[in-house]
């Protein structure tokens, strides 16, 4: 399944991603009218089918208010970002500038919710969130110590570099 080949993001029909499905499984912004709602979910997906059109496997970032030695690689979430700063913008290290990691992996795209990943973008954009079906296999590439919006030096034990975690 071709991200954007005959109008589908990886399996899913572009024009079956429908906006009164997303509503109903997110809470809206306060600010805004319905009307600003529905264009940004369109803008989402049009902004989604361009960036990812020819990527089969995306690099893509975590952040978790944990240390290297609880790290759980059995069950990271499936909330990610394709740029770090989103993955820190989206967690409590980014809210309240508290200590944590960074994790940066590689999906293939058919491991990521396109229904939700763009109805997360319309209501959040600043977030650059990359939602994973449950259970996703992601390959870790590095693990950083990170606070704030501020991504630390690199601490990646040399047993996880390249191991499958799960989402």
């Amino acid at each position: 399944m071709e991200l954007v080949e005959n109008g589908s993001l990886r399996g899913s029909k572009i024009a079956d991603i429908d906006f009164d499905d997303a509503v109903r499984h997110h809470d809206l912004p306060d600010a805004g009218g319905i009307t600003d709602y529905r264009q940004a979910f369109k803008d989402a997906k049009a902004d989604l089918a361009r960036m990812f059109a020819r990527q089969k496997v995306l690099t893509i970032y975590r952040a978790l208010v944990t240390d290297i030695s609880e790290l759980d690689t059995d069950r990271t979430g499936i909330a990610w970002a394709w740029e770090a700063e989103g993955a820190l913008r989206g967690s409590d290290i980014g809210k309240t500038d508290t200590s944590g990691l960074l994790l940066e992996g590689r999906v293939a795209t058919t491991q990521v919710n396109w229904h939700l990943t763009i109805a997360m973008n319309a209501f959040d954009p600043e977030e650059r969130e990359i939602v994973l079906v449950r259970g996703a296999s992601v390959t870790l590439i590095s693990v950083h110590n990170a606070q704030g919006y501020r991504v630390g030096a690199e601490i990646t034990p040399p047993a996880l570099r390249g191991i499958i975690i799960r989402a």
